[in-house]
């Protein structure tokens, strides 16, 4: 019986991993068959035959393979696929003699440079984007590929495509490319943006207790850095998008009265004895409930909360309500996001129209001072982009969203359980959505 089954087993596993064959065809820029190219998938290699074309034998199917093609006199290529058994791949080598793109860009008419803008970078055989470049304050750009490598650029957010060929001396000729890309059509500003009844300052207010301990104010002005680098960084975080919806804020921000921008921008310090919460559009509730009024008011409509710990008087801990897990060392702490309400709309904007700016809430809370201190680490980390912190800011930037380009926006919940680890680290202990 154990020699049926063990050669059963041999069967499957043979059957998973066989191996195939694949079948690449290297052309050169003007698809000419190149002879000799050494194409290596993984640990096997062949030359290309006068066709172009080379065929490897027993690379096994389903695995992820490596695969380099290289001759001399051309810029080598490299990518990785699944292997599947009779594939036919097409690639294509380019010179190694550098040429070069330089050009000007300009927005609508030479009196406006496009500054710091971005521009994508495309093969214009395969139509695959191969490089982004950013221009200067004059809207200058300079991009050194393959000299046969003809390419297609696009300004991010704009439609044209422009098609430029390199040049081996970029001083010698000059210029590759000068134009004026075509502003799309304004899209029309929030409604809260042009409401003449709203005092925008501040847009964000951040609260400590009134008798909270030294480090509680410390953190409550950390808290407030982190807001004060986000609002200004957003403009060039969503740079990186090539969305409608992104652009529309880059041209609601750039359109909006300075007193509009520098008022939602400003950050307000205040206690909880002296809070209007309708004030802001956010409001940031730094300290657990022990130290922090606004805290233990928001507190019971937290899914995970603070409890009072029974084995301490005036002490708290960290509990999940739906799972009935605890967080209770007094290290730690949570960032919870609580958008008011979910959706964005234009009712929302009729509210804030009437002085109630409140979009959304802020706590960064813990068991006790080291917690909260570790919210804020984690909180600062965030909104600078770190990875593990991607769903946190991506519903934090809605309302930016919102406020400026006035399209409806869902926002989730979100919860961090965070623990301190040094004055300048933490660590997240489990996420919460909803």
């Amino acid at each position: 019986m154990k020699r049926i089954i063990l050669a059963l087993l041999a069967v499957f596993v043979f059957s998973v991993l066989a191996a195939g064959n694949i079948k690449v065809i290297v052309l050169d820029a003007n698809d000419v068959p190149i002879e000799g190219a050494l194409v290596r998938i993984e640990y096997k290699g062949e030359l290309t035959d006068s066709s172009g074309v080379a065929i490897l034998n027993g690379i096994y199917e389903t695995s992820q393979v490596s695969m380099r093609v290289s001759k001399d006199g051309y810029l080598p290529y490299e990518t990785q696929f699944m292997a599947k058994d009779n594939m036919v791949i097409n690639v294509r080598l380019y010179s190694n003699t550098v040429g070069y793109i330089r050009g000007v860009i300009y927005i609508g008419d030479s009196d406006h440079p496009a500054d710091k803008y971005i521009i994508e970078v495309y093969d214009s055989k395969s139509g695959e984007k191969i490089d982004t470049i950013v221009t200067d304050e004059q809207g200058r750009f300079s991009y050194a590929t393959s000299v046969d490598r003809k390419c297609f650029l696009i300004v991010r957010g704009y439609e044209q495509r422009f098609e430029v060929t390199p040049t081996v001396d970029p001083i010698a000729v000059g210029l590759s490319l000068i134009v004026a890309v075509t502003p799309p059509q304004t899209p029309e500003p929030s409604r809260a943006l042009v409401a003449g009844n709203i005092e925008f300052l501040p847009g964000f207010l951040v609260v400590r207790g009134r008798m909270a301990a030294t480090a509680d104010t410390e953190s409550s002005y950390d808290a407030r850095k982190a807001i004060d680098f986000w609002y200004r960084d957003t403009p060039t975080r969503f740079q990186i998008f090539s969305d409608s919806l992104h652009h529309s804020f880059t041209l609601s921000y750039n359109a909006a009265r300075p007193e509009v921008v520098s008022g939602i921008g400003y950050v307000d310090l205040t206690t909880d004895d002296a809070l209007d919460t309708k004030k802001a559009f956010l409001v940031v509730s730094v300290g657990g409930p022990q130290v922090n009024v606004h805290t233990r008011l928001l507190n019971e409509t937290l899914r995970v909360r603070f409890v009072p710990d029974e084995a301490s008087v005036d002490r708290w801990h960290i509990l999940d309500t739906q799972n009935n897990y605890s967080f209770t060392a007094s290290t730690m702490g949570i960032i919870t996001f609580l958008p008011n309400p979910a959706y964005l709309d234009d009712i929302v904007g009729a509210r804030v129209r009437g002085g109630d700016k409140r979009i959304g809430t802020l706590i960064l809370a813990g068991n006790a001072r080291e917690g909260t201190e570790a919210a804020v680490l984690k909180f600062n980390e965030f909104l600078h982009g770190s990875a593990e912190g991607a769903a946190f800011l991506e519903n934090f930037d809605k309302m930016l969203l919102w406020l400026y380009t006035g399209e409806n926006q869902q926002i989730q919940q979100i919860t961090f359980v965070v623990e301190y680890v040094s004055p300048t680290q933490a660590r997240v202990l489990g996420i919460i959505v909803g």
